[in-house]
């Protein structure tokens, strides 16, 4: 189990430790704004992604891929979280796609197993 007070270090980077930790740099208060902002824009993104595909019933290409976007950014959202659970190294955004993928499975069938999630049933 790694040690929580000791950021995690690979070969590819600087190492990390009793005295050779790098320099932190200094706070800049236009950083924070600017994260705030992206992580905004992204979130209406996503949000505008899901409103276009419900916006476009009909059109396949175009309603489409406006839904695979929002799912993909859904299931990079899940990874997010199974990362965090797993205490894995931070995972580029395809990989967290497709934890998230797994870790929605794996309780998507604890769900079936204890009878919580059902068949759609077909009112015909």
């Amino acid at each position: 189990m790694p040690d929580r007070g000791r950021p995690i270090s690979d070969s590819d980077r600087t190492p990390t430790g009793p005295g050779r930790s790098s320099p932190t740099p200094a706070a800049d208060g236009g950083a924070a704004l600017l994260d705030r902002v992206l992580r905004v824009v992204a979130v209406l993104t996503v949000l505008g992604l899901g409103a276009a595909g419900l916006a476009q019933p009909s059109s396949v290409l175009r309603g489409g891929i406006a839904w695979l976007g929002l799912l993909f950014f859904a299931l990079a959202g899940w990874g997010a979280i199974v990362s965090r659970i797993a205490r894995v190294r931070v995972p580029d955004v395809g990989l967290r796609a497709a934890l998230g993928a797994a870790g929605y499975l794996a309780l998507a069938g604890v769900a079936l197993a204890f009878g919580a999630l059902t068949r759609p049933s077909c009112s015909r």
